[in-house]
């Protein structure tokens, strides 16, 4: 008689458990209410689409090197603000960003898309805050970076 009482027991413990784990897609939601766009992205499998439900931040304690993208995506803002708080953008892919305002707010330095041979497309971008600079060749790093590899 005890055993049904114990397996009710066990799979309510694991139901209340797996009910506290926040699932993959909520699981972007950056602590400040920021959409994780960073996360997403190295998550998101190669050739896929990325759509914002919140405004976005990328790495907001981190200003020391560029955001290296290595993915094919699309990233939809879906009419949100993209904050980018690293030095820049570099691809290391084809990236289209698009339906968003987009502010690359580093206090350190670049603000700019380095599309390093890659196709880069904005469709219906905006950089309502800050300018952005578009570049097609590379990056060279200055002689005092060594935080991060040039791909």
């Amino acid at each position: 008689m005890k055993t049904p009482f114990r397996l009710l027991a066990a799979l309510l413990t694991f139901c209340i458990a797996a009910a506290a784990i926040p699932t993959a897609g909520l699981a972007a939601e950056a602590e400040s209410g920021f959409f994780d766009l960073k996360a997403a992205v190295e998550r998101a499998a190669d050739g896929s689409t990325i759509t914002l439900t919140n405004d976005a931040i990328v790495n907001a304690d981190r200003e020391t090197s560029p955001w290296i993208i290595d993915k094919n995506v699309t990233i939809d803002g879906n009419g949100r603000i993209v904050s980018v708080r690293m030095m820049g953008i570099l691809l290391d892919a084809d990236v289209t960003f698009k339906n968003m305002d987009l502010r690359l707010v580093s206090s350190d330095g670049r603000n700019a898309i380095i599309a390093n041979g890659h196709s880069l497309t904005l469709d219906s971008v905006t950089a309502n805050a800050h300018s952005i600079n578009i570049f097609g060749g590379s990056l060279q790093k200055a002689s005092y970076e060594n935080y991060y590899e040039v791909p």
